[in-house]
């Protein structure tokens, strides 16, 4: 999965030293950086759906607050690490009500940069096994992982049940299974895939749910459902 690294910066010039420097320390990393000099480039990237990993803020553009777009961003993509950059030291204090990862004060920013840009890329790696991303409609849905108890195939649309919600798309479950950690879920049906840390119980044919659902188990994935189920209750118990 390709990092995506967002910069808004109303100086064009500082804008592209960013670029720069983002360039030069992102080497062995698969990336993409996009570019945005007012805060309508970013509500339209937004907008469009597109994925935000690491998103680097001026704090005092010219037409908004930093600080506000950055809380509009975490709204979306709660698991965006920001790092906040101004030329102006009052501003430190309000950084904290946004989760974020660094603060860069513009005089430091050679120094500072590289060491800021090391914990963003550290949290995007840290979350990146956790974050499932679906497409609905035009809007791409940021879900919890470890929140995922079954995914289910019904006729055309695929149910992804949750702990707290479920949500329904158009992906086909083979390309669902192959965005997930293969240390966690298991295929037992041709139109069911579970959460290991979720059964409750099992047997030959079925599996139950910590939520109670019942499921089945078919005939084509007995054996290798099984073999993973086992080897995962001895990894867990090491």
């Amino acid at each position: 999965m390709m990092m995506q690294l967002v910069v808004v910066e109303d100086e064009y010039i500082q804008l592209e030293e960013y670029r720069i420097l983002c360039e030069q320390y992102l080497q062995g990393e698969q990336y993409k950086i996009t570019c945005y000099i007012d805060a309508e480039g970013l509500q339209e990237h937004m907008k469009l759906g597109k994925p935000i990993d690491i998103l680097i803020m001026d704090i005092r553009l010219s037409n908004a607050n930093g600080i506000e777009l950055a809380k509009q961003v975490k709204r979306i993509y709660p698991h965006t690490a920001v790092i906040f950059i101004s030329a102006y030291l009052e501003y430190a204090p309000f950084v904290y009500e946004v989760d974020h990862v660094y603060f860069i004060y513009k005089k430091n920013t050679l120094n500072r940069f590289p060491k800021a840009l090391a914990k963003a890329i550290k949290h995007y790696h840290n979350k990146e096994r956790n974050i499932l991303p679906i497409h609905w409609k035009k809007e791409v849905i940021l879900l919890s992982i470890p929140d995922i108890i079954y995914i289910e195939r019904e006729g055309r649309k695929t149910n992804i049940i949750m702990c707290d919600e479920e949500q329904t798309v158009y992906q086909k479950i083979d390309d669902i299974m192959n965005q997930l950690p293969e240390d966690l879920f298991i295929r037992i049906h041709h139109s069911f895939i579970i959460n290991f840390d979720y059964i409750r119980s099992f047997s030959r044919d079925k599996i139950i749910m910590k939520n109670g659902k019942e499921l089945p188990v078919s005939r084509s994935y007995k054996k290798t459902a099984k073999e993973k189920i086992y080897h995962l209750m001895d990894e867990s118990m090491v």
